[in-house]
């Protein structure tokens, strides 16, 4: 079937230049079309040339005819106007038309954002123009232009591989020298060495780019979610038709870096201990981790981006990876039998489609950690919303355009296999989040003890006299555990009965006026007094006699107890454990709380494998995590499961957030001794949905209590 296409083309913007671009990789010819109102470049084949070299025939019905004359393209005038409409969606034909016009007020409509949107895209992505260098770059350039030699490459090379030995010769000293750089003066240095390197990484960019005429209009920094990157403009670089130019340009800045921690590790090998030597450290450590880490990262847009796309001749990578992604995820749900996007052979659209999947994995990670990282660092209200910008529009914002997508294509929906296969994956995964599922049991770290346990402490400075009692003996309340003696007491008391008796006596001889400090009322205040601290002193007495304080058993007794030992004050003798009522006392993690309520039922098991399991009911759940864990049997430290830290003071800190969990058991069982276990608790069937959703209001309701 024929098609009349007799539209009237609208003329080409005057201001468009056309460069020759590289080869393609089948060997065709390539164009560069540069736009220099919005400083943009768009590579076509010959094609796209053959159609605008027959632009002034006006119409596409003519143009097709001409190419199919004159080429061996056998162009028909639907093709013609494809093409058409790629340059008119590109907006760089001149807006004559009303549909022409419709569009480009759109596309202004489009740029003009509000100051929210304004404000959220300044905050992710803000650009900051520093320096206008290309006079500077053009003046400077002999100075470095004997860089651009062979010989210097090999002597690079050489370099780097001396400095690479030396460094792995010496590696414990290399590596050693990091823990100084946690100070805050060794981030301050550390940071002045990443910003000199990545100055230098953009000199190289720029005055690569000038070496192959390319203009450099400017230099600056940008702001990435508030983290300054440097950058600099080499767009003209598109023009350059040689794809090895190109790449040169690209991997300029890392050849930059590379070159001057070829230089700093050479350096930190020869140069004595000193600030020179921690200079060439800095450099050298710095660059070799942040070149390899970030900037040869394909799937953001840096050089290692820039790279591939040069190797790959594909300007736009991202933008064309992701429609094909976008077609393929489409045809693969619904199966609409939809051209691809764009006309590559099979194993071109593999791998874009792959490289598609893998940066959309790779942004989720890091935005969902940068969402993390910006909540944490700043004061809770600021660090909700940015989270939520974050959350907001890196990962939802393009999840929702894409749902989007699927309404307005809805209408094109038809029973096909792939739907068939969509809708039976979309129940499967329905009926998994939605119905009720017999969740994994949770498991925590426990420890087996008595409900009521005593510690028994010495009362006072005092020597050990005797010791009545042995560990695992049962005492009743009253018994005697310990006889103490404390000389300077006996000392004391002795003194004290000594003067009671001398008061007594002489109230017993005759009175007389001669002295006045020795008449009966003056003897019967001093003999109260002494009477007073007699009685204080017994009292003292009778605390050097430990007696049981509660019925139970005597438990954790120090091994070093003997008698005649000194003991000082409130130093812990003995415990006494009651047999009546035993609790097993775990700690539980944050994400299995919710998952246990009071009353439900669980199962100690004891790491003594010769004592049986016991079962019990959950009697307590905190319901704020516990900051200082006060048994030291589950300990981290002591070979128990709880992450914690030590200070100074003693006290051990959970690192995390552990939620303490008591179980009264339902046994008899006599407990005489502490028992380290797990305890396995029965979680209710609950759905996948229920749960998720108890998590996340559980968390936002601690989190929105200021």
């Amino acid at each position: 079937m024929t098609v009349e296409i007799h539209e009237i083309l609208p003329p080409l913007r005057e201001e468009l230049a056309i460069h020759p671009g590289p080869q393609h990789w089948d060997g065709s010819p390539t164009w560069t079309i540069h736009d220099p109102t919005g400083h943009r470049f768009f590579r076509i084949g010959w094609q796209e040339f053959e159609v605008l070299s027959r632009w002034s025939l006006a119409t596409a019905e003519r143009i097709a005819a001409a190419i199919a004359a004159e080429t061996t393209w056998q162009a028909d005038a639907v093709a013609v106007q494809r093409l058409i409409d790629r340059l008119r969606n590109a907006h760089l034909l001149v807006p004559i038309s009303p549909g022409d016009r419709q569009r480009h007020l759109y596309r202004q409509r489009q740029q003009q954002t509000g100051w929210l949107r304004w404000l959220l895209h300044h905050y992710l992505f803000l650009r900051i123009p520093l320096v206008h260098p290309d006079e500077f770059l053009q003046r400077t350039l002999p100075l470095v232009r004997w860089m651009f030699n062979g010989w210097f490459v090999g002597a690079l090379v050489i370099t780097a591989l001396s400095g690479g030995l030396m460094i792995l010769h010496r590696w414990e000293e290399f590596v050693g020298s990091f823990p100084f750089f946690f100070s805050l003066s060794g981030m301050l240095a550390y940071s002045g060495a990443i910003v000199l390197s990545k100055v230098v990484h953009e000199l190289g960019h720029a005055w690569t780019a000038r070496h192959y005429g390319c203009r450099v209009p400017v230099m600056g920094v940008v702001l990435m979610v508030l983290w300054p990157v440097c950058y600099t403009d080499t767009h003209e670089v598109w023009k350059l038709p040689s794809r090895r130019q190109r790449l040169v340009v690209g991997a300029a800045g890392m050849m930059a870096e590379i070159t001057l921690a070829a230089c700093a590790s050479l350096a930190w090998g020869f140069l004595p201990d000193g600030p020179w030597r921690s200079a060439a450290f800095l450099l050298a450590s710095s660059i070799w981790i942040f070149t390899l880490a970030v900037n040869l990262n394909p799937f953001l847009r840096f050089d290692g981006y820039f790279l591939l796309s040069d190797g790959l001749e594909m300007g736009d990578l991202h933008p064309r990876a992701f429609r094909l992604g976008r077609w393929y995820l489409r045809e693969f749900l619904f199966g609409l039998g939809a051209a691809p996007p764009e006309s590559l052979g099979p194993g071109w659209c593999r791998l874009l489609i792959g490289y598609a999947f893998l940066t959309w994995c790779y942004r989720f990670i890091l935005f969902f950690g940068i969402a993390l990282l910006v909540y944490e660092k700043f004061f809770k209200v600021l660090g909700l919303f940015l989270f939520a910008v974050e959350i907001g529009w890196f990962l939802l914002r393009p999840v929702l355009a894409e749902f989007r997508a699927w309404v307005l294509l809805s209408p094109q929906f038809r029973f096909s296999f792939p739907m068939l296969r969509t809708l039976t994956l979309l129940l499967a995964v329905v009926a998994v989040i939605t119905l009720p599922w017999r969740i994994t049991a949770v498991t925590m770290a426990s420890v087996l003890q008595a409900g009521g346990q005593t510690v028994v402490f010495s009362p006072v400075p005092s020597r050990i006299d005797q010791i009545l009692v042995e560990p695992d003996q049962r005492v009743s309340r009253g018994d005697f555990l310990l006889t103490l003696e404390d000389p300077d007491l006996s000392y004391r008391r002795d003194r004290v009965e000594r003067s009671m008796a001398l008061l007594r006596w002489q109230l017993t001889q005759p009175a007389t006026d001669d002295d006045p400090l020795v008449s009966e009322p003056v003897l019967q205040q001093e003999l109260a007094r002494s009477q007073a601290e007699w009685q204080a002193l017994q009292r003292e007495q009778q605390q050097l006699h430990v007696v049981a304080p509660v019925d139970g058993t005597v438990v954790d007794m120090a091994n070093d107890l003997t008698p005649g030992q000194w003991l000082a004050k409130d130093e812990p003798l003995l415990t006494i454990i009651s047999n009546e009522y035993p609790l097993v006392k775990g700690y539980v993690a944050e994400r299995d709380r919710i998952r246990i309520v009071t009353g439900g039922v669980g199962r100690f098991y004891p790491d003594n494998s010769d004592e049986p399991p016991l079962s019990g009911r959950i009697i307590r759940i905190d319901q704020t995590p516990t900051h200082y864990l006060p048994t030291p049997w589950l300990a981290s430290l002591y070979g128990g499961e709880i992450p914690v830290r030590q200070l100074k003071d003693g006290r051990l800190v959970v690192e995390g957030s552990y939620y303490r969990v008591d179980l009264e058991l339902d046994s008899n069982r006599s407990v005489n001794q502490m028992s380290r276990g797990v305890t396995v608790i029965q979680s209710a069937s609950e759905s996948l949905a229920f749960r998720w959703w108890r998590l996340a209001s559980d968390i936002l309701r601690r989190q929105m209590g200021f």
